[in-house]
């Protein structure tokens, strides 16, 4: 918006913007988390970090690897869960782990390749991670947020605006912050709950008809 009014010089009371909405089968479920961590052979105390997306340079995916290789060593059963893929996957793959051989890191990261239930893969993680240099309306923390999973993102485009809180948003191309914000939210049970909490106060925002919104507009209510 703001660089619509800084480029056009239009006026603000000009511009609505509309974010993606939530798709509905992207709720809550026990029944996706249980199924998707039976699959996976990981148990209910197991705590799983979970990305997706492609692995080109944009999505910032090295960085969330090199915030594993510390987590690893301060949380007992974390795993980090990739879906996506990029081709071709296997060559890709090595690239992302080549400065990681670490056998501790590489037993701890799991490669899914493309998934074709996302809403199961996000309810069976514990926590999702959105590192990406750039970023426009992403679809994977609108769909978090539909399953009030816990969500964290990189300070930047509609990462930000979206999480809207500080909370849940770390600079880009920092695995430090990564690293401390994720430890935080798992040690610290009230910082949980409240990270949370914001998730769900989020949803609201992004649960409506497109049709509905337009009239609303066209009404100017």
């Amino acid at each position: 918006k703001k660089k619509f009014i800084e480029k056009y010089h239009i006026k603000s009371t000009k511009i609505n913007v509309l974010f993606n909405s939530i798709g509905k089968k992207f709720v809550p479920s026990d029944n996706l988390r249980k199924k998707f961590r039976g699959k996976n052979k990981k148990k209910d105390k197991d705590f799983i970090i979970g990305f997706i997306g492609n692995f080109g340079k944009i999505k910032g995916l090295k960085y969330l690897i090199k915030a594993m290789k510390k987590l690893v060593n301060e949380i007992p059963n974390c795993y980090l869960f990739i879906a996506g893929s990029e081709k071709p996957f296997s060559e890709s793959k090595n690239k992302l782990m080549q400065h990681n051989q670490d056998k501790m890191l590489s037993d701890r990261i799991k490669f899914l390749g493309n998934i074709t239930n996302p809403a199961e893969f996000i309810n069976g993680v514990d926590i999702v991670v959105v590192p990406s240099l750039y970023e426009g309306c992403p679809s994977v923390v609108l769909e978090s947020i539909g399953c009030e999973k816990l969500v964290i993102g990189s300070n930047v485009g509609g990462v930000k605006e979206i999480l809207s809180s500080d909370k849940l948003l770390f600079a880009p191309r920092n695995f430090n912050e990564i690293y401390l914000k994720i430890l935080s939210i798992f040690n610290d049970i009230k910082l949980n709950k409240l990270c949370l909490n914001l998730i769900k106060d989020r949803k609201s925002l992004f649960m409506f008809n497109w049709d509905f919104e337009l009239i609303k507009i066209n009404l100017g209510i």
